[in-house]
């Protein structure tokens, strides 16, 4: 376990599927004497993976554990590993077996487009630092005009 204080994420590595099956049902984290944490659990592949984007995929309420998605996904010439949906869009980030990308797979009977994924740096608007979002900041707010600890809408004179 690997505590990553500026993206305010802990990382877990294991060799076991099971394991990563049982740490991925996760949905929070508590600490004695203080309130359980809610958590979200991403599981990440090694160097020899490839990620791409698909659009257009089934709305998050028709699809809220993305069953529907991992199982309708068919790749022809490279195996595809995992998918998941970025956040509630109807955007899903698939990650592929091997260093080379598709380009296009199956979703249902529909054939999709694959488009290299290309994550952006995250920067919080709450602390204005680079590394993580609002929702799991654990520092506090700032202006985002002057960096002091006064709110935006006051004037920094």
């Amino acid at each position: 376990m690997h505590l990553i204080e500026q993206a305010n994420t802990i990382s877990v590595r294991t060799d076991t599927e099971e394991l990563a099956k049982t740490l991925s049902e996760i949905t929070e984290i508590k600490v004695q004497g203080r309130q359980a944490l809610p958590v979200q659990v991403f599981r990440t592949f090694g160097t020899s993976y490839t990620k791409g984007i698909i659009y257009d995929i089934c709305p998050k309420e028709q699809d809220p554990r993305d069953e529907v998605l991992n199982r309708e996904l068919e790749s022809e010439k490279i195996d595809i590993v995992a998918a998941r949906r970025l956040g509630k869009s109807n955007t899903a980030v698939i990650t592929f077996d091997g260093e080379r990308l598709p380009r296009s797979i199956f979703y249902g009977k529909r054939f999709m487009r694959v488009f290299p994924h290309k994550p952006k740096a995250v920067t919080c608007r709450n602390c204005h630092r680079l590394g993580h979002k609002p929702d799991i900041c654990p520092n506090q707010a700032v202006c985002p005009i002057c960096g002091a600890s006064h709110p935006a809408d006051a004037d920094p004179a």
